[in-house]
């Protein structure tokens, strides 16, 4: 059972098989960030989850409080009440907020909102909020910072914010960069540490031999950070990225040898949550056929997976198979909370069945007198049109299965219907081998439209 399942993992998480074989899964670039998961953090699993989900509903009031108390003061007002933490006084610390956990290792990627002043300045000269991302992520000792805010940085927990008087020489040096950095100019950084990722951990598989790679003992913390690590991605929107990383700890989890029946539980329970969120993101990235497959070698299935599944084959136009996945979702769960977002989805999915029963019953009805009368052509190209409509306000919808036997009058009308509203027809053979008619989105198609 267990190979047949890695055989099969395999597959699905490699890039060989057609499964991976879209290019839309180039991953863009790295620019993202943060919590830690090193053996020396104290946080829960569920902890550590729960503060990577932070984010703007935080919102800012605090932050501002934060500031006012410092914004134009003089810097010798506020040097007695920090400490040194590097150097001759050359990074000045105050702390404002305690964090918690682990203090950040030095080749973290952290993400962090700050504020830079000179002194007696009421406006900072520079500010996360001046940047195109929300939320800045920057890779400790690879020089993306100024030293000095590095080094202060690297003496934070998550979620503290701190003060940091920064001296000249860790800030821009003797000449600054006039007109807008003065020269030989102290600098308040305001700093809130809002996560870190321990990037050593991600780096550690690169680092075992052969046998280690093997051993579950040996790659398990590893897969644990790169699922955390995809987790931060997938809630920054960066879902290609976050699909690239569950599918390495996948591969990584595939090819270990297990000791015991305990290894393998931990492996099966690690295995269904990177499965699990992998059919999420593939349903965030509109491939449902992808989610579909990640589900179907899940080796434990839970009403989480069973859920998703659901929702991959609403996208795919399969309502009945749709609504068997979400009812068994159901019965699988006792939370009062899921199961009012279960019936959401299924209340969802009936309507969309029954519109489309009632579409295809209309087709029907035009399709006997279509050859014979106008009035009956205008009718089914006023079907078609409502049809067409209901198709494009659906989000979720990637498809809309066409009834069969249509004349080639009939087809010729929702073709031009069709291409006004920027819909395409496409064709699939079914296991009979016939072909079946579908209205399918241009990819292209702006999302006003959509």
């Amino acid at each position: 059972m267990m190979q047949s399942l890695n055989s099969a993992l395999t597959k699905i998480l490699s890039g060989k098989g057609y499964i991976l074989d879209s290019p839309d899964f180039a991953i863009a670039g790295e620019d993202d960030a943060t919590t830690d998961y090193a053996n020396s953090v104290n946080f829960s699993e569920e902890e550590m989850l729960k503060h990577l989900n932070e984010n703007a509903q935080d919102g800012n009031d605090d932050n501002e409080e934060f500031e006012a108390n410092f914004v134009g003061m003089s810097f010798d007002d506020i040097r007695p009440k920090m400490h040194c933490i590097y150097g001759n006084e050359q990074v000045l610390k105050l702390m404002q907020k305690e964090g918690a956990g682990e203090i950040v290792p030095g080749d973290a990627q952290v993400t962090v909102d700050y504020t830079a002043y000179f002194e007696y300045a009421d406006q900072p000269f520079d500010s996360f909020l001046y940047r195109k991302e929300k939320y800045p992520t920057y890779r400790l000792g690879r020089g993306q910072m100024l030293p000095g805010l590095e080094i202060g940085i690297q003496s934070m927990k998550k979620g503290e914010k701190s003060l940091f008087l920064v001296k000249p020489e860790l800030a821009y040096g003797k000449l600054g960069c006039p007109p807008r950095i003065l020269p030989n100019a102290e600098v308040l950084f305001m700093v809130e540490l809002r996560g870190f990722l321990d990037n050593g951990q991600a780096d550690a598989y690169e680092k075992l031999d052969e046998e280690n790679k093997k051993k579950f003992s040996s790659v398990k913390k590893i897969v644990e950070h790169m699922r955390v690590t995809a987790h931060d991605r997938f809630n920054k929107s960066k879902v290609k990225e976050a699909v690239a990383i569950y599918k390495e700890a996948g591969e990584h989890l595939a090819k270990v040898n297990l000791e015991n029946d305990d290894e393998r539980k931990e492996k099966e329970e690690l295995m269904v949550k990177i499965l699990e969120n992998l059919i999420i993101c593939y349903n965030r990235l509109s491939k449902p056929k992808l989610a579909c497959d990640a589900f179907e070698i899940l080796p434990r299935k839970t009403y989480k997976s069973y859920f998703n599944h659901g929702r991959a084959l609403y996208q795919l136009v399969n309502y009945d198979e749709a609504m068997v996945s979400l009812q068994k979702a159901l019965t699988l769960t006792t939370d009062y909370n899921a199961k009012q977002r279960i019936n959401e989805e299924i209340h969802k999915v009936e309507l969309d069945r029954q519109r489309y029963l009632l579409s295809t019953k209309r087709f029907a009805q035009m399709s006997l007198g279509i050859t014979g009368e106008n009035t009956s052509a205008e009718a089914f190209e006023k079907a078609m049109m409502n049809m067409c409509d209901s198709f494009l306000e659906n989000d979720l919808m990637l498809k809309q299965e066409l009834p069969k036997g249509l004349t080639p009058q009939e087809q010729e009308c929702i073709e031009r219907v069709a291409a006004i509203r920027c819909l395409s027809i496409t064709t699939q053979t079914d296991k009979s081998g016939d072909q079946i008619l579908y209205l399918t989105k241009d990819s292209c198609l702006p999302r006003i439209f959509r």
